[in-house]
């Protein structure tokens, strides 16, 4: 049989509880500078980044967005369930209430019907020795943390998604309505050069140069036209 002495028992124990205890995590400190070389560019007015555009539609778009976005919707669920997280891990420090009822009912000795009732409370509470529950708040909070970054993400992808697909849309319709506007200038210098050309006035080349810009803006259009379509 082996007897354990007392400083045996003594450091064993010790082991023990400092294999139990919690370990504070201390997040490394970010290496930025304690000022910019600038100073940010001042707005106008508060309100989102696309604001600044001053767009109806563009406004409408980002919001229709934003409602129906599935990468957003899940985003907010994700800080809906970290928020349940922190809510759990906050009530891991407070009593514990549990109570239990019964009843029963019925003629068991023959004298009758009988009827019974009973209840019983009880409450408890759970020392944080080892700081495990704090621990857990401070996972949780995180988790909140991240939720609403990751929220944040995905809101600006979507937001600067939709910008570019409408910048680029608008372009494309400045794009046609200047090609076509050009386009009837030229056509119509076209048949002034012709006309110069039946007078006398003007001469074969100008005549080649001028159907040359009508044929360029031609062929220009169809282009823009694809790419709004």
């Amino acid at each position: 049989m082996v007897r354990i002495g007392r400083r045996g028992f003594l450091l064993g124990a010790t082991a023990a509880l400092a294999g139990c205890a919690q370990v504070d995590y201390a997040a490394p400190a970010a290496k930025a500078p304690a000022r910019f070389e600038a100073a940010a560019p001042g707005r106008a007015a508060a309100g989102p980044w696309w604001s600044a555009f001053r767009d109806p539609t563009l406004d409408q778009l980002i919001a229709a967005g934003q409602a129906r976005n599935l990468d957003v919707l899940q985003a907010i669920a994700a800080i809906e369930a970290a928020r349940a997280n922190v809510s759990g891990a906050d009530a891991a420090d407070l009593p514990q209430l549990s109570g239990t009822v019964k009843g029963t009912r019925g003629n068991t000795s023959g004298a009758g019907v009988t009827e019974a009732r009973s209840g019983a409370l009880a409450v408890g509470w759970t020392a944080d020795l080892f700081g495990a529950n704090r621990a857990d708040r401070a996972a949780a909070s995180a988790r909140l943390d991240a939720a609403y970054a990751s929220a944040d993400v995905a809101r600006l992808v979507m937001e600067g998604a939709i910008a570019q697909a409408y910048a680029e849309l608008r372009y494309q319709q400045a794009s046609i309505a200047l090609t076509r506007k050009s386009l009837e200038s030229r056509r119509k210098s076209l048949e002034l050069t012709r006309a110069q050309v039946d007078s006398g006035a003007a001469g074969r080349l100008e005549l080649l140069q001028a159907e040359q810009l009508v044929a360029e803006g031609e062929a220009q259009l169809p282009g823009y036209e694809t790419g709004f379509d």
